[in-house]
């Protein structure tokens, strides 16, 4: 699986920074996150663009996660605490 490729870039009159991110994943699914701050708010809270960085890494990750089959016979709930417990695992 690839790396994110994360990008910044100031648009509008404003002078709003879009923080991206791009994965592609092994199947050939891009996946695409984008996200506005304007300049203000990151002089009013210098964690913001930190802060919005993790939380779209963490996005990224969970969306590029690959998933775990259950066994039939835990999606047919044979196995104490089900499906969505497995899954987990």
């Amino acid at each position: 699986m690839n790396k994110p490729v994360w990008f910044c870039q100031e648009f509008g009159e404003a002078g709003f920074v879009l923080v991206a991110a791009d994965l592609q994943l092994s199947d050939g699914t891009l996946i695409g996150l984008r996200q506005a701050l304007h300049p203000f708010d990151a002089d009013e809270d210098p964690q913001l663009v930190p802060r919005t960085v993790s939380k779209m890494n963490e996005i990224m990750g969970r969306m590029s996660a690959q998933t775990v089959p259950a066994s039939r016979a835990c999606a047919f709930g044979a196995v104490q605490g089900g499906q969505d417990e497995a899954i987990r695992a």
